[in-house]
């Protein structure tokens, strides 16, 4: 004798297929969210490292150019004395 299904057969069948679908779904997009995430934390780091260096290189030349100025400066009395010899 056949049997049929019934219409609360067919909605336990569909819910345990989408059900398995949306897990798997779900499981793939925590794992892509987890690798975006981590890629994020490592450019920000490397923003920081970056900026960090700058500051560093910034500051570098801001003291040599203080010492050039303050040379320049040291030497325009002897300069102009120079002149007026």
């Amino acid at each position: 004798m056949s049997e049929y299904a019934t219409k609360q057969d067919v909605q336990e069948i569909v819910d345990t297929a989408v059900g398995k679908a949306v897990d798997d779904l779900t499981d793939v997009m925590k794992t892509f969210m987890i690798q975006v995430d981590e890629r994020f934390n490592k450019v920000e780091r490397d923003i920081a490292d970056l900026r960090n260096t700058l500051d560093r290189l910034l500051n570098s030349m801001d003291g040599f150019l203080a010492r050039i100025d303050k040379y320049e400066t040291d030497r325009l009395p002897v300069i102009a004395s120079m002149k007026s010899c």
